[in-house]
């Protein structure tokens, strides 16, 4: 009935909670561990194929840095390997801010946010 109350058994008023809906991809929160003199490896795998021709890649927006990934897009793999000139302190430091993308060919092609985070650094 409109403007119907139920009641608890101790005659409170219950609350309706509505549940709230999430529109849209929510990426998932990391940290990514860089260490001096040590390459960065890393294997993401979701155990579903994806359509040839999709990319993986890390990027630091604030300091224009992007490393890519082997995909391997019939097993739902993206591969780093990241050398270590490229994983330093110098060019990628503590608390940097970097997203995982991922991008599905297509007319337009989709991308997504997949992973996003900050650098924890084990100098």
């Amino acid at each position: 009935r409109p403007g119907y109350q139920s009641r608890c058994r101790y005659g409170a008023r219950r609350k309706q909670v509505k549940a709230m809906t999430v529109l849209g991809f929510v990426p998932s929160q990391g940290t990514m561990v860089l260490s001096r003199d040590a390459d960065w490896v890393c294997t993401l795998d979701t155990d579903v194929a994806w359509p040839e021709g999709t990319e993986v890649w890390v990027e630091f927006p604030a300091l224009g840095v992007r490393w890519d990934a082997v995909v391997t897009a019939s097993s739902g793999l993206a591969s780093f390997r990241v050398e270590q000139d490229q994983t330093g302190p110098d060019v990628v430091p503590q608390g940097a801010v970097f997203r995982i993308m991922m991008r599905q060919p297509g007319t337009p092609s989709t991308e997504f946010l997949w992973f996003r985070g900050e650098v924890q650094r084990h100098d």
